[in-house]
């Protein structure tokens, strides 16, 4: 199932972190003596859409919407566009759909997904970024006259150490497929 709408291409990166074995005497990095200590994956463009369902998936929310009733403020695609980051960061209630205060734990409930990138390749058939869990770690929302509001978002991969309990896997996984 389409996650949302783009403007322009999503960008999908990881970042590997080396340590080279260091000794007396060492001049240069010497083959062979190189370790890989850490693996970031992230997914990262910007959307169209947004609503309620919306704020849960970047705010790392679990189920339910945003709704007056529920405490928290009814927020339309105009007025969140027409409110600063730093506004709608601001906005606190117990209510689902709201920002959690900093130094809470995630439950496993509060992450993404399946999360998918799918490029295609000019001889035919595709490349496929996939997160099976993934955490939308930062994000940003930008409003323009007379037009929908976009939010640039990224995603970071997350090992989920229930069904992998091998911290040496990786978080994400690259599937390149023929036509």
């Amino acid at each position: 199932m389409p996650f949302a709408v783009s403007r322009g291409g999503l960008t999908g990166t990881v970042e590997v972190e080396w340590h080279t074995i260091d000794f007396d005497g060492k001049r240069s990095d010497i083959v062979g003596l190189d370790r890989k200590t850490g693996v970031v994956a992230r997914i990262s463009g910007s959307f169209l859409e947004f609503g309620p369902e919306d704020i849960q998936v970047f705010e790392a929310q679990g189920t339910g919407a945003l709704s007056a009733g529920s405490g928290a403020p009814s927020l339309t695609v105009a007025a969140a566009a027409a409110l600063s980051v730093a506004a709608a960061a601001g906005l606190t209630s117990s209510a689902i759909g709201v920002p959690d205060g900093a130094g809470v734990l995630f439950s496993r409930g509060r992450y993404t997904d399946d999360l998918r990138l799918r490029f295609l390749r000019g001889g035919g058939g595709d490349v496929r970024f996939i997160f099976p869990v993934a955490l939308c770690d930062k994000w940003d929302l930008k409003g323009k006259d007379k037009s929908e509001a976009e939010i640039s978002a990224q995603f970071t991969a997350r090992l989920d150490y229930a069904t992998t309990p091998d911290t040496d896997a990786m978080p994400y996984i690259q599937e390149i497929r023929d036509a």
